[in-house]
């Protein structure tokens, strides 16, 4: 839900950030222009770096995730007009495309933009999942959760570790089921331990 061109009474501070936050999306927008016109030269090949993404998350300063991001949103952007259009105006914020640009083709962009537009941020995984599931053939769906399956790490500074983990959703159940068991048996067991 775009807040831009709505009139509130709000305090100094949401009123600061909100216009901090519209700022944002349209830097973010520059952004993921940028992030494919650099991808597409030769700046990161002449720099030695394996990958335009490698190289952008050095001048960036951010994770190399984040930078393939914006490249992946980037060139998504161009089969996705009507999105490019909305995200171009403000009425699609960053994190609303993001999601968006994981499952809108050229085919189904009409019908998933207004889902997108209508519900917040937060809510838009689902809200897309279930336009999807009722509209897709269940053997397409399959053969796309198969492929789109990943794990990733991350290890935290204090040694830590997350797994981010992309499965279908009953994978995923049964997978979260018996680690979130697991984690809580062995807190119970420190708690009881007295540490």
């Amino acid at each position: 839900m775009s807040v831009s061109g709505e009139s509130r009474n709000w305090s100094p501070l949401v009123a600061e950030l909100v216009e901090l936050a519209q700022v944002w999306n349209r830097s973010l927008h520059r952004l993921v222009h940028l992030a494919v016109e650099f991808a597409e030269s030769t700046e990161w090949v002449l720099a030695g770096a394996p990958t335009a993404a490698h190289h952008l998350s050095h001048l960036a300063e951010v994770e190399e995730f984040t930078a393939r991001e914006w490249i992946r949103i980037g060139r998504k952007l161009r089969m996705l007009p009507a999105s490019a259009d909305a995200f171009d105006a403000g009425e699609l914020s960053y994190s609303k495309l993001r999601t968006l640009t994981r499952v809108a083709t050229a085919e189904n962009e009409r019908e998933l933009l207004p889902v997108a537009l209508e519900h917040p941020a937060s809510e838009l995984g689902r809200a897309l999942a279930a336009w999807i599931g009722r509209h897709s053939n269940p053997e397409d769906l399959d053969g796309h959760q198969r492929q789109q399956r990943s794990i990733r790490e991350r290890v935290q500074p204090d040694g830590m570790v997350t797994v981010t983990m992309q499965l279908p959703p009953l994978v995923a159940g049964a997978l979260t089921s018996a680690i979130t068991g697991q984690v809580m048996r062995s807190r119970r067991r420190y708690a009881s331990a007295g540490a």
